[in-house]
């Protein structure tokens, strides 16, 4: 008998699941694969890729079996939505239509299972690179794409920097 897929939104709809009242909420770490970047996310280029590359990544996560490398302590499950946390500049107070988004500084995100390691990750991101994303790879030389990982959560963090604006 297969085993049900883990749907992340229905087991932990406390991160998930709008309330009428506004509540503060306690969450175990979580890991993400996440993207960092500047701009407009409705007009970046930066935004879609990084988008295309964490559900390129996730994707491969997941069907991995389908590849036989299997990681450690999988189980099938739905990936998750595409979340994100945006910042303007301190001291930007804008009302109304006064919001310039091209100075906005994002994080996109995609949260991934708890058996999604550092060693899960970088393994999944070489197959990625050298598969269907090669053309963000290829804008992006070492200097430029940057990983980092957080303590036991397994924040993954690609940083997505334009070679332009990094030299400047």
């Amino acid at each position: 008998m297969a085993s049900k897929k883990v749907d992340f939104k229905k087991e932990s709809q406390a991160g998930y699941q709008a309330t009428i009242k506004p509540a503060i909420i306690d969450l175990p770490a979580i890991p993400f694969i996440m993207v960092d970047g500047k701009g407009d996310p409705n007009t970046s280029a930066d935004y879609k890729q990084a988008v295309e590359l964490l559900y390129a990544l996730s994707y491969a996560i997941k069907m991995s079996p389908k590849r036989g490398d299997v990681p450690n302590g999988y189980f099938d499950y739905v990936i998750p939505p595409l979340e994100g946390l945006w910042q303007i500049k301190a001291g930007e107070n804008p009302t109304g239509n006064d919001l310039d988004k091209s100075n906005f500084s994002w994080t996109a995100m995609i949260r991934q299972p708890d058996f999604v390691t550092s060693e899960v990750f970088e393994h999944t991101l070489l197959i990625v690179s050298q598969k269907s994303l090669t053309w963000i790879f290829c804008e992006l030389d070492c200097q430029h794409f940057q990983r980092a990982y957080v303590g036991k959560s397994y924040i993954l963090v690609l940083t997505m920097m334009n070679p332009k604006q990094s030299s400047a």
